[in-house]
């Protein structure tokens, strides 16, 4: 996905179950691994505070967390003895049209468009010349009433202590 389609935006003050992105600025990654049947959460391990959580909503049926391939890269390159600081993170927004196909099986909805709004995670670490992006999306296809895409957000509270518990990083 372009970023040029993405707008950066503040983070709502509203969301208690949500961390905002911000906050990660001086973090610094030692590794990243994906939990979960379908690709999330997305666990970043950072020395600083450990794991830090990044989920999708609503978590459809085949919704898969998807990152810009330099971003993963990026992370994957960092240990232990050499983690990556990061330098940028934002919460943007994307608005997607997206035409129906006509196989679906709601008569109604073949061949129609559909705006599709979500959230998506942007980080940009040390060695990235510009913020990437983390998001959801439906690699089946389903086109069910859950829509093609799911937002990402960064999971505060019992849900992150959960996840963090069940994972181990070398």
């Amino acid at each position: 996905m372009p970023s040029a389609l993405t707008k950066i935006i503040p983070f709502p003050g509203d969301r208690i179950d949500a961390r905002n992105p911000s906050t990660l600025v001086g973090l610094h990654i030692k590794a990243g691994s994906i939990v979960g049947e379908y690709w999330y959460p997305y666990i970043i391990q950072t020395v600083e505070e450990g794991a830090i959580n990044i989920e999708l909503r609503p978590p459809g049926n085949f919704h898969s967390l998807h990152i810009n391939e330099d971003l993963e890269e990026a992370i994957d390159a960092a240990t232990d003895e050499k983690p990556v600081e990061i330098l940028e993170a934002v919460l943007g927004h994307r608005i997607r049209h997206v035409r129906w196909p006509n196989w679906v099986e709601k008569e109604e909805m073949r061949g129609r468009v559909k705006i599709e709004e979500f959230d998506v995670i942007g980080l940009r670490l040390a060695g990235m010349r510009r913020i990437r992006w983390i998001w959801g999306e439906d690699d089946e296809q389903e086109f069910d009433d859950a829509g093609l895409y799911a937002s990402a957000y960064i999971s505060y509270g019992k849900q992150s202590e959960i996840w963090s518990e069940l994972i181990e990083f070398e």
